[in-house]
């Protein structure tokens, strides 16, 4: 609604005419391309870094667009030309064109709303739980389109004030529930607990990296533990790709994602690529860091739990 509101409603101020409209052609064309598809998604993929991203993470984009164009619905709460002076502004022609663009803008979003809510619905394993949310947000809706009108009505500081504190409450805490049921609670004691192995890991790897097949480890944790491994879940430089590959031609398993697979294990393992690593390495490698300068627990398990590991 306060996207609608930054469209419709005409705000004091610098004139941001053009900043609304690009907001709103990213928003509306992101959409699109995420919950339409078609041709426009087809040539998209085309282009280079969307030809190997998942078209699902342009709901960033689509968040992003959103989220700005709620803070200048916000702002247009907060500081309207009220309706008494809009409806004098119709008298002239060019008034009339502006407020038909924002109206036809404002619509927009709206069918782009409602088309991606009906296209989520289509795949949602529980209709009856997606339905019991829509009504909750169309009444969450129609009460801050209440708030709106009010504060563009009445043309008041205390009802600006008033809308402006109505909306956030009315949006955050549902917001804050449905984070809570997203995101599970946990202790913190078991964000990224230590085990054996990285005690293990701790004592024996002086600064050099350690090696992974598959998902063994979560690539990419490590740098939770200050260690060093061989793959993991980050960019890379052409240099460190083509030695990766030339031990193992299936270690990039995306761009970004790199782990030795489990069928070229024995072979990447022994792969006389890391040779010219190790050298390479040997005089630039960090000193060891410690469990206990980290304030981590330092006690030695027994000898049956070690791992066998290969550096």
């Amino acid at each position: 609604m306060l996207v609608v509101a930054a469209l419709v409603i005409r705000t004091r101020g610098q004139d941001r005419t053009g900043s609304l409209a690009f907001m709103v052609v990213l928003l509306v064309g992101s959409a699109g391309v995420l919950y339409v598809g078609g041709v426009a998604l087809g040539l998209l993929q085309q282009l280079p870094v969307f030809s190997t991203n998942p078209v699902a993470r342009l709901r960033v984009i689509v968040g992003f667009a959103a989220a700005v164009l709620a803070a200048f619905g916000l702002d247009a709460v907060l500081r309207p030309y009220g309706a008494r002076a809009d409806l004098t502004a119709l008298r002239k022609p060019r008034a009339r064109t502006t407020l038909a663009l924002r109206a036809a803008g404002g619509l927009t979003v709206v069918l782009v709303v409602i088309y991606a809510v009906l296209s989520v619905r289509r795949q949602t394993p529980d209709p009856v739980g997606l339905g019991l949310q829509l009504r909750e947000g169309f009444a969450l809706a129609a009460c801050c389109a209440l708030l709106v009108v009010l504060a563009w009505a009445l043309e008041r500081r205390w009802a600006s004030t008033v809308a402006a504190v109505g909306i956030f409450v009315l949006v955050t805490v549902p917001a804050i529930g449905l984070a809570r049921a997203w995101w599970p609670q946990n202790d913190v004691e078991l964000y990224y607990q230590r085990t054996a192995t990285h005690e293990f890991l701790d004592t024996r790897l002086d600064g050099q990296r350690y090696a992974t097949v598959g998902q063994v480890m979560l690539p990419g944790s490590s740098t939770a533990y200050a260690q060093r491994s061989l793959g993991g879940h980050a960019f890379t430089t052409p240099e460190w790709r083509e030695l990766m590959l030339a031990a193992d031609p299936e270690m990039m398993l995306t761009p970004t994602y790199s782990g030795i697979s489990p069928a070229n294990r024995d072979v990447a393992l022994d792969s006389g690529a890391w040779t010219g690593l190790a050298s390479a390495t040997s005089s630039t490698r960090p000193p060891p860091v410690s469990p206990a300068s980290r304030g981590m627990p330092t006690r030695r398990p027994p000898a049956s739990r070690w791992p066998s590991a290969r550096r």
